[in-house]
């Protein structure tokens, strides 16, 4: 089975709570001819923890939701992060995609995890000669605003394709 790692960078600012991802890199563990590139980034929109914190979840396809005590704000961009995976050749096919969970450290003190990705379509995806759309969710744990004080967060996470 042959895998393909994607890095992607994730930058957190704020004075209330934003996530934005940026393009990835993309690591071949072999040569093949399959591509990978991001078309939407991932983004939390703007939010702000009380009390306890909770999460902010943006789905596969898009849709956000807290759970918690945390307050999502209108006025910022939350999606999903979607990416265009292209093989030519052989038959080429995604049989299970995995992603690493992360931690965000802030420039002011305090750390968010990043974690229970979800995918959408589910694998197994054919890309014989062919172009398909991978969309890609995900949870961001918020804690006080003490422990995630308002600030730059960044951190990495990977994203392997695995396929045969």
């Amino acid at each position: 089975m042959k895998k393909e790692i994607v890095n992607i960078n994730i930058f957190y600012r704020a004075i209330f709570l934003t996530i934005l991802l940026l393009a990835p890199k993309v690591h071949f563990s072999q040569s093949i001819q399959v591509t990978v590139t991001t078309t939407q980034n991932l983004s939390f929109g703007i939010f702000y923890p009380t009390g306890s914190g909770g999460a902010v979840i943006i789905s596969a396809l898009g849709a956000r939701s807290s759970t918690g005590n945390v307050v999502l704000l209108g006025g910022g961009i939350s999606s999903n992060a979607t990416f265009e995976v292209t093989g030519k050749g052989s038959p080429n096919s995604i049989t299970s995609i995995t992603i690493s969970n992360s931690t965000l450290t802030g420039s002011n003190g305090g750390t968010l995890s990043l974690n229970t990705f979800t995918t959408s379509p589910s694998p197994i995806i054919n890309i014989k000669n062919r172009t398909a759309t991978v969309n890609v969710g995900a949870r961001l744990v918020v804690g006080t605003i003490s422990q995630n004080p308002p600030g730059n967060y960044v951190g990495t996470f990977n994203v392997l394709f695995n396929y045969n």
